[in-house]
């Protein structure tokens, strides 16, 4: 059993090696936390006139995963090809990042804790300018008895590319990715 000193001793490595200090880091969440809670300043973050309230979707689940049960269930497909089909062709780190924003926002909505979500997303590296990938779903579940974040992504090597998945299980009292998979 780990006591809060190591935890904390061991975040504060992660951090450091990251390149942040502690206090850069809460700063950098608060600010992106505040930014998530501001009013969207556009009605659709593609800007082709499509409607956008339903991608991404962010929900709360009572169901216990286990292995079996992420294999079976990840990646949304439904959810996956239509975040495709309706965003590849104007994909931006705009675009992104209104995604992410609208994520932060249902999370809020749903009275979940929109700090510990964002901890779970950047621990995934996939909000990174470096990665072209969107967020398509966001759930709150648990997985093998641990409170969780099941994220799912759509991500490519190039904006044409843009198709694949990424389904992370993040735990949320760590931050620390529980189970992984992908297509490639």
């Amino acid at each position: 059993m780990v006591d809060r000193l190591d935890i904390d001793t061991l975040n504060r490595r992660r951090l450091h090696a990251a390149g942040q200090s502690g206090s850069k880091h809460v700063w950098r969440m608060v600010a992106l936390l505040l930014a998530c809670l501001a009013p969207a300043c556009v009605e659709n973050p593609a800007d082709d006139g499509s409607p956008s309230d339903v991608l991404p979707v962010v929900r709360e689940t009572r169901f216990d995963y286990g292995e079996a049960d992420i294999r079976a269930r990840l990646p949304d497909t439904l959810l996956l090809h239509e975040c495709v089909r309706s965003y590849a062709a104007v994909y931006s780190e705009r675009l992104k990042e209104t995604f992410f924003n609208r994520m932060s926002q249902k999370v809020v909505l749903l009275g979940l804790d929109a700090l510990k979500f964002l901890q779970c997303i950047e621990a995934t590296g996939q909000q990174t300018p470096e990665v072209i990938s969107l967020p398509y779903l966001g759930e709150r579940a648990t997985y093998e008895g641990r409170e969780c974040w099941i994220l799912e992504f759509t991500w490519g090597l190039s904006k044409e590319d843009l198709g694949h998945f990424r389904c992370f299980v993040m735990d949320i009292a760590t931050c620390d990715t529980l189970y992984y998979l992908t297509c490639r």
